[in-house]
């Protein structure tokens, strides 16, 4: 299988957003199987860092998720695993491009478990 290739992304996720980031390096993803570039993903700096730690903390100190039911909690993770479990072909391709582990092993184990093993 070809790794996937021409993927960028120049943004930090901070506050359930992408966001610009505060002077963090572009860099080259690379594809494990030969070191050819792949793609490119921003790294966050450190003012990066203290936004996203200042932003879960705010996060967790609303409630919104802490407060829910476990229950409804699951059922919220359950359709995340939907979602992933969806685009699985798509999402190995990037995993096996990225990691270099096995096609079976990303459909197997990397997408499914996180979230269906709770």
């Amino acid at each position: 299988m070809p790794p996937v290739r021409d993927q960028r992304q120049d943004k930090v996720f901070i506050g359930g957003r992408w966001t610009e980031s505060d002077g963090g390096v572009l860099v080259d993803v690379l594809f494990p199987g030969d070191g050819t570039p792949i793609g490119q993903a921003r790294l966050g700096s450190t003012a990066d860092i203290d936004r996203a730690v200042k932003a879960a903390a705010a996060s967790f100190a609303s409630g919104v998720w802490r407060d829910t039911p476990p229950a409804q909690r699951r059922a919220v993770l359950d359709r995340a695993a939907d979602i992933l479990e969806a685009k699985i072909e798509l999402l190995a391709d990037v995993m096996t491009s990225e990691l270099g582990c096995p096609h079976w092993f990303a459909t197997g184990y990397h997408i499914p478990s996180p979230l269906r093993n709770l």
